[in-house]
Formats: structure tokens, C-alpha cells, sequence
């Protein structure tokens, strides 16, 4: 007990505490309203033609229910899910504050920032969670329109299984990457050694041009007038840091304004915003274990989990350390594996999304915010999960005001990318960020027939993390390193993890079905591979020999120039 007040003596809450608040709660907020959004887009298809030609046609008593039941998985199981572990970390992170603050008796002090993965997130959106959807091909089975009761029931079934199972897959899917990063924390920065900081961001990097970039721009011009004024107070406030707002936060200023643009263009009416309050309503917590039934049908996309995982943990190691340069020194592998914990016990309460230290710990510094908005966040943040109040917002928040927020966090990602890397490293960056854009491109039609788009597209996290860092090693004439990663590439083609809808050994000599597309074999990608890898084994032998040029000079970040001998060894091993 005495311990627990010797803590207690250094929370307080300060006039920088609700600065660091809103700025914290309105980025998650911005993330949040998106996914319920982006949900709603795959858990029907993609606004399925014939599904909701049959939920507005003969047998609608029959088949609408099943947008109850999509419904019931964002607000009553995905959402809640978030919140508790929004409440785990949160607290979890005020706890080290405190603990910081009594061990060097300083009431200066700043809780890391805690939140959604914004990449992960969208990452499992559209390449997992979407896919399921799809494989399950409801409207395929059945002709249009339906002909009978009986017809109408089946079909009802198979959608309203196909989205159950996509839930289930990505709660499941969840775990594990909480599960990695544990194991990841366990070893610390020394697995994370073994891959260039810049290849794992540069793999995030695809998701923010793309999902984070690119689909948000969409939304910014679908409604000019709602869109293109927040999108320039993001550049204005963000990218050039003009401080016009005083001090309220850039982001509660663009939703504000995004609201008030929609409220006079008749996108925010008083029709949706009644409702959405039917969606406001006591949830409570579902305890998830039905989900995890689904482990097995999470194999085809351990090409997007394991690489999420491990960007997630090199964020975290990134973010620690800047924390660090700011003044406030937290354990590592502890702020590495309570990422992974708060990701589980999410995944536990039925949540698919994950959550991770955010960036910007020195920001929150600069704004004179303590440990008391850490606190208030998950408080807030629990509240609106549990009582459906995201519904709401999501009524009143035009997309064209979140977009920008969304916007930012991917270019933010780009941004570190290439600050990670020399100029002579760029083309590592063009080629990681190509295998999203593909991924992109083909969920906007199901009827895609090039064989080399999809390729590019499956696995894309993964297979730009793969490309990148060999891109990487070759650059930097680090032959043998360069090697090692073809042939793990080879390997990874081998077992389909790479390239191919299905990760299996059993196909190795089989061309897999994608849709209407048939795949070149796995046996052809892996010797593709094999032929550079042994090529490059073979260059390796001459560099030793002095035959060819060698190494470049190690390439160190700016930031990292006057950091400590302790900060640098955690950077991964170029």
C-alpha cells in the first residue's frame, strides 16, 4: 500500500494533461471513425450489388438481418474489445510515468502516448478481414435475384457465416501478431537487429500510400467541399507547423471543421444522427473465444501478420527511443512486450485491431502534458466503446474530416522511411511500397485477371519487407546479407507464403486458383529467387577477393548523430 502511494504522490493532472488528451483521443478518434466505415465496405462486400438488391427486394425480412449481425461486430464486440484494451495500456503507461517520476523524483514526466495501430489496423481491414469475405463468394452461389424462401434463407446463411468467420479470423489473427510481439519483446532489440529499420517502415510505408494515402484522398475529393479545406489545415498545421490554433490541438480543429463543412453541405443531417443513436445502447464485453476456433483458417495470411508484428515492434524501439532524447528514459522490452500484451487482451474482448505506443512522445512533452492524460484518454475512450458512441460520431464526423488525420499518419510513415535511408537507398522505397498499391488495386474489382498484379498483391506486407530489405543489401553491397534474404525468399515461394493465395506445401508443383486467375507455379517464384541468390553467393566470393567493389559506407540517420552509444546499438545492424 505504501508503495502504491509513494507511486500516487506524482499523478496529478495539468493544464498540459488536457492538451495532450484531446490531441491523443481526437488522432485515435479519426482512426476509429474510418475502420467502423471501412468495416462496413468489406463485411458487405464491398456494398455488394446483389446483397443489397436482395436486402431491399422480396425476401428483405429474410436477408437484412444480416447487416444486424455486421452491426453487432463492430459496436458490440469490435469496439468494446478496443476500448478494454485502450483501458489496459493506457493505465499500464501511466504506471511506468509513475514509476519514472518516483525513481528520479520528477513531476515532469510524460506517459508514453498509447493507441490503434492506424497501419496494422487498416493492414488487417483489407488484407485479411476482406479476403475472408470474399473466399466465402455468397454472391457466386446464388443467382440474382433470388427465386424462392428456401434460396433466401441459404443465402442469408452463407453471407451471415462469411461474416462471422471474417470476424473471427481477424480477432484470431490479432492474437498472434500480440503473441509475436511478446516473443519479440522477450528478445528484444535483438531480433529486430537482423532486419534495416528502414525496410520495416518502408513495409508499413505501401500501407500508408495506399490505404492510408491514396483511399483517403478519395474520400477528401468524393465531397470537395467537405474535404479539401481540412486537408490543407493538416499541411498547414502538420507538415509546416504553423501553430494558428493556439492551443487546441491541429486535429480537433480539422474535425470541427470538417463537421461544421458538413452540416452546411448536407452530408451531417439530423436523419442520420437519429439514426445512429439506435446504436447507443449498453454493450458491455464479449469474451471471444469462439473466435479462436478460426486459428487454422488464419494460414494464408501469415504474410500480413509477422510482418505486422514486427514494424509494430520496431515502432515501439523507435518511439522509446525518442522518448528517451526527450528526457523521459522507459524500459524497452517492456514497452515492447506490454504492446503485445494490450494487443491480446484486445483480441480476448473480440476486437481485431491491435494498439502499440504512438508516436510523438516528445510532442506530448512539448505540450506540458504529465501522466494524467493517459488516464483521462482510456477513461473517455471505454465510454464511447462501451455505450455505442463512436456510432454517433461517426453520423456527425464526415469522412472528408478524418480523412486528412489518416492522411498524415501514412506520409508520417514515409517520411520516417526515408529519413532512415540515403538517397542511393530511395529505389529500396519505390519497390517496397508497390506490392500495397497492387494489394489496393485489386480489392477495387474481384474480376482482376493479371497474374502479375496479383502475385505482387498477395502477402503484400510481407513481400515488400522480403524485396526492400534485399533491394537494401544490395544497394549497400552487402552481398552476403543480400543472399541470405533471396534465399529466405525462395523459401517463403516455396511454401506459397509469398505470391500465392494459399500458404501450402501440398501445392508446390500446382498452379493456384485466385479468383478466376490461375498462378504460376510456387516451384517457378522459388527458382527465380534461387537464381539471384546464388548469383549474388557467387559476387560474394569476388567482393572477398577484392575483384568487385565492396560495402558502402554505413549510412547513420541525422537523428542519430549526437545519440548516445546506448541509443545506437538498438538500430538494426546495416
Amino acid at each position: 500500500m505504501e508503495s502504491i502511494k509513494s507511486h500516487l504522490q506524482y499523478l496529478s493532472i495539468k493544464p498540459g494533461d488536457a492538451n495532450g488528451f484531446v490531441q491523443l483521443f481526437f488522432d485515435n478518434l479519426g482512426t476509429v471513425l474510418q475502420l467502423i466505415v471501412f468495416l462496413e465496405l468489406v463485411l458487405t462486400g464491398f456494398f455488394s450489388d446483389q446483397l443489397f438488391t436482395e436486402i431491399n427486394g422480396n425476401y428483405s425480412a429474410t436477408v437484412a438481418p444480416v447487416l444486424d449481425t455486421i452491426n453487432d461486430v463492430i459496436f458490440s464486440r469490435a469496439m468494446p474489445g478496443l476500448g478494454i484494451t485502450m483501458v489496459f495500456g493506457n493505465i499500464y503507461y501511466t504506471y511506468m510515468g509513475l514509476r519514472l517520476a518516483k525513481k528520479e523524483d520528477r513531476n515532469d514526466v510524460t506517459a508514453l502516448p498509447y493507441g490503434v495501430n492506424t497501419p496494422a489496423a487498416f493492414a488487417f481491414v483489407f488484407s485479411i478481414i476482406s479476403p475472408v469475405i470474399f473466399a466465402e463468394g455468397c454472391d457466386a452461389k446464388f443467382p440474382s435475384p433470388l427465386t424462392s424462401q428456401n434460396e433466401a434463407e441459404e443465402y442469408f446463411e452463407c453471407w451471415n457465416g462469411a461474416v462471422e468467420k471474417a470476424w473471427a479470423v481477424g480477432v484470431s489473427a490479432n492474437m498472434i501478431v500480440g503473441i509475436v510481439s511478446v516473443f519479440l519483446g522477450i528478445g528484444g532489440d535483438l531480433i529486430v537487429k537482423f532486419t534495416p529499420t528502414a525496410t520495416l517502415l518502408t513495409s508499413l510505408a505501401g500501407i500508408g500510400i495506399a490505404f492510408l494515402g491514396l483511399a483517403q484522398l478519395t474520400l477528401t475529393f468524393a465531397n470537395p467541399i467537405v474535404g479539401i479545406f481540412p486537408l490543407y489545415l493538416m499541411v498547414m498545421g502538420y507538415f509546416a507547423g504553423m501553430r494558428f490554433t493556439g492551443p487546441v490541438p491541429m486535429s480537433l480543429v480539422i474535425i470541427l471543421v470538417g463537421v461544421i463543412l458538413g452540416a452546411a453541405d448536407d452530408v451531417v443531417t439530423s436523419d442520420t444522427l437519429k439514426a445512429s443513436k439506435e446504436f447507443v445502447e449498453s454493450y458491455g464485453l464479449t469474451f471471444a473465444t469462439e473466435s479462436f476456433s478460426s486459428w487454422g483458417d488464419t494460414g494464408p495470411y501469415i504474410g500480413t501478420i509477422v510482418p505486422l508484428a514486427l514494424a509494430a515492434a520496431a515502432g515501439t524501439l523507435m518511439n522509446v527511443i525518442s522518448a528517451k532524447r526527450a528526457g523521459d528514459d522507459f524500459p524497452l522490452k517492456e514497452a515492447m512486450i506490454s504492446d503485445g500484451v494490450g494487443t491480446m487482451v484486445g483480441a480476448l474482448f473480440g476486437t481485431p485491431f491491435g494498439t502499440s505506443v504512438y508516436i510523438g512522445h516528445p510532442a506530448y512533452k512539448k505540450f506540458g502534458a504529465g501522466v494524467g492524460y493517459s488516464l483521462i484518454n482510456c477513461v473517455v475512450f471505454f465510454f464511447c466503446s462501451i455505450f455505442g458512441f463512436f456510432a454517433i460520431a461517426s453520423a456527425l464526423v464526415p469522412q472528408g474530416a478524418t480523412a486528412p488525420l489518416l492522411l498524415y499518419v501514412g506520409f508520417s510513415i514515409c517520411k520516417e522511411a526515408l529519413e532512415e535511408m540515403p538517397s542511393r537507398q530511395f529505389p529500396t522505397f519505390l519497390i517496397g511500397i508497390l506490392p500495397a498499391l497492387a494489394d489496393y488495386a485489386a480489392t477495387l474489382s474481384t474480376d482482376i485477371d493479371l497474374v502479375g498484379l496479383l502475385a505482387l498483391a498477395k502477402s503484400s506486407i510481407l513481400l515488400a519487407l522480403v524485396t526492400s530489405t534485399i533491394w537494401w543489401y544490395i544497394i549497400e553491397r552487402e552481398l552476403k546479407a543480400a543472399a541470405a534474404w533471396t534465399f529466405g525468399a525462395a523459401l517463403l515461394a516455396a511454401f506459397g507464403v509469398i505470391h500465392q493465395p494459399e500458404a501450402t506445401a501440398d501445392k508446390f508443383n500446382e498452379q493456384q486458383a485466385d479468383g478466376s486467375v490461375l498462378q504460376s507455379e510456387q516451384w517457378r517464384f522459388m527458382t527465380g529467387y534461387l537464381m539471384v541468390a546464388f548469383f549474388l553467393v557467387i559476387l560474394g566470393v569476388a567482393q572477398a577477393k577484392g575483384w568487385i567493389e565492396g560495402p558502402q559506407e554505413k549510412y547513420v540517420p541525422e537523428y542519430l548523430k549526437d545519440a548516445s552509444p546506448e541509443d545506437v546499438e538498438v538500430e538494426p545492424v546495416k
